[in-house]
């Protein structure tokens, strides 16, 4: 998971999106931060979510898509 700072305007959409708990996305000087990002599912939501397109999901190991 990558969370471009530069785009992120700490609307907090993506933590809210966010079905694990605690959430994967951690929040901090008005950005978000993957602050868990070993316990990602990949369920895409933080992205889908994000209205300036700053997260982006890399592959998991052993994926091919």
């Amino acid at each position: 998971m990558n969370i471009d700072e530069e785009k992120c305007i700490g609307c907090k959409s993506c933590i809210e999106a966010c079905p694990v708990s605690p959430p994967v996305i951690g929040f901090k000087d008005f950005k978000a931060f993957a602050e868990h990002p070993d316990e990602c599912i990949h369920c895409t939501a933080c992205a889908m979510r994000c209205p300036v397109n700053a997260i982006e999901l890399g592959k998991r190991e052993g994926e091919t898509y």
